[in-house]
């Protein structure tokens, strides 16, 4: 910090010297990027938390690539919702909505991170948009439940099994009002789903568990 400051103050020196009129605003705006600068070096918090979400969002795009189709559903099976769940479980609060928040960004940009290799506003807006859009909705929820309660597997077990239900309902009222029917919505986006959701909440209690140290030490 004091190399710093020596250097701003010695290149104001110097340009004083050079009878080069330096605005006392701009001096002020310098000083003020640099304690800015500073602070967020030295809270390496912030850069833990961002580097932890980004891995996340890797993840979930990795989930979306394994995937299978059924007939009896146009909604596809993946592991995007283990490891939102997990990245909720893990990240604290609105750093999980940052994780999936960059997920949706680069896919809305056009790369190809959707399930089925799809990409941009057009996907988000067809038939699975409704669970796209919970993705960056329920994370701070389940994050929120989990840390109401002792870090426990069920206590994550339970938040993750709440955001899963809210993750298929929201996801098939919009699948019903895409096709016109929201009853047949819900057989055909929440129904097929239960059993798979339950046991991927069951996996990231696990691996929440196996994190528990590395959470509670990340604090709230």
């Amino acid at each position: 910090m004091a190399v710093v400051i020596l250097q701003i103050s010695n290149t104001k020196t110097f340009l004083s010297f050079l009878d080069i009129p330096i605005p006392m605003q701009l001096w002020e705006n310098i000083n003020m990027l640099r304690v800015r600068f500073l602070n967020f070096w030295e809270n390496m918090d912030t850069v833990k938390n961002l580097t932890a979400a980004l891995f996340f969002t890797a993840l979930v795009t990795l989930g979306a690539k394994i995937r299978l189709y059924t007939p009896f559903t146009p909604v596809p099976f993946t592991l995007q919702t283990f490891f939102i769940f997990t990245a909720s479980l893990y990240l604290r609060k609105h750093w999980s909505s940052v994780a999936t928040g960059f997920y949706l960004l680069i896919g809305i940009l056009g790369i190809p991170v959707f399930a089925g290799d799809g990409s941009g506003l057009t996907y988000l807006l067809g038939a699975t948009g409704g669970y796209l859009l919970a993705f960056l909705l329920v994370p701070p929820f389940i994050s929120r439940v989990f840390r109401k309660f002792e870090y426990s597997w069920f206590s994550a077990f339970t938040a993750s099994v709440l955001g899963a239900i809210l993750i298929l309902t929201i996801g098939s009222l919009y699948l019903g009002l895409y096709i016109g029917n929201i009853p047949r919505g819900f057989a055909l986006g929440f129904l097929p789903f239960v059993g798979v959701e339950l046991a991927k909440a069951m996996g990231a209690a696990g691996a929440a568990k196996i994190l528990f140290p590395r959470i509670r030490s990340a604090g709230e």
